[in-house]
């Protein structure tokens, strides 16, 4: 996103309120007690986008109704994000990857797999384009984006990716109960790869297909409504301390154990 000195500064100015905002209530559990006096300045600057000459930034103003001392944590973030990526501050775990793109040769009689991934709501465009990578390894019939799940215009997303993956694959939806919708209207089973209590391990988890995986926010999961959804919901079992992974390593381990399922079911 090109923004002039004017809007870089407002911009910047916004995007450090709501690091301020986020910095002073992490310690507590919700409901979260908003700072009114930063929140009223943090409506006030993003209304004053409406008068920018960047279109993008213009409907960013509207967010300014959004925050409201009701919130939740995920909400309050949510609408962080667009500030993020107009300053370019990604959340992402390197910058140092390999920019080349090989060469495409398809596998003589090759045909997509009928697993479909979903990203909800992902930060990181570096995660985003992980994803993109494991798709095209792993041969899978979509990708589909929903919410704020950064897109393939997003030059991180294009440089972590390396060009892997159609983008006539790659779709995106406004809610991931649209996506959802569609998919189960295909017949498509649908699980969420989530750290629930009532989450089955992966390893005894026997997948039918066709299968889309969904995956959810980096920090927060998969938002309740959608964890409803799923007709599944999956684990990987962890030994560590640390109950969790990053999201493209751990969408990573259940797609390849969905593939090891399919590749074995599919022999003679």
């Amino acid at each position: 996103m090109s923004l002039s000195a004017t809007d870089q500064r407002l911009v910047k100015r916004i995007e450090e309120l709501f690091r301020q905002i986020d910095a002073r209530t992490r310690a507590g559990g919700e409901p979260i007690t908003w700072p009114e006096d930063l929140l009223f300045q943090l409506r006030s600057l993003i209304a004053e986008l409406e008068h920018s000459e960047n279109a993008d930034l213009r409907k960013c103003s509207r967010l300014a109704d959004h925050l409201i001392p009701g919130m939740s944590r995920r909400h309050f973030l949510n609408q962080w994000i667009p500030f993020e990526r107009a300053l370019g501050r990604e959340v992402k775990d390197a910058d140092f990857l390999v920019t080349e793109t090989d060469a495409r040769v398809p596998v003589p009689g090759f045909e997509s797999r009928p697993l479909t991934l979903v990203l909800e709501n992902l930060r990181s465009a570096f995660n985003v384009g992980s994803i993109l990578r494991l798709a095209d390894g792993l041969g899978c019939r979509e990708v589909i984006l929903t919410g704020y799940t950064a897109g393939l215009d997003n030059e991180a997303v294009q440089k972590t990716a390396m060009g892997a993956f159609d983008p006539s694959r790659v779709r995106h939806t406004e809610t991931t109960e649209v996506a959802v919708a569609e998919l189960r209207a295909q017949g498509t089973q649908i699980v969420g790869l989530e750290t629930a209590k009532t989450a089955t391990s992966v390893f005894d988890f026997e997948f039918r297909r066709p299968t889309a995986l969904i995956v959810g926010n980096e920090r927060f999961g998969l938002d309740a409504k959608t964890m409803a959804l799923c007709d599944h919901l999956v684990i990987l079992p962890l030994a560590g301390m640390k109950n969790s992974l990053n999201v493209a390593t751990a969408l990573s381990g259940v797609a390849f154990e969905w593939t090891r399922q399919y590749v074995k079911a599919a022999r003679p």
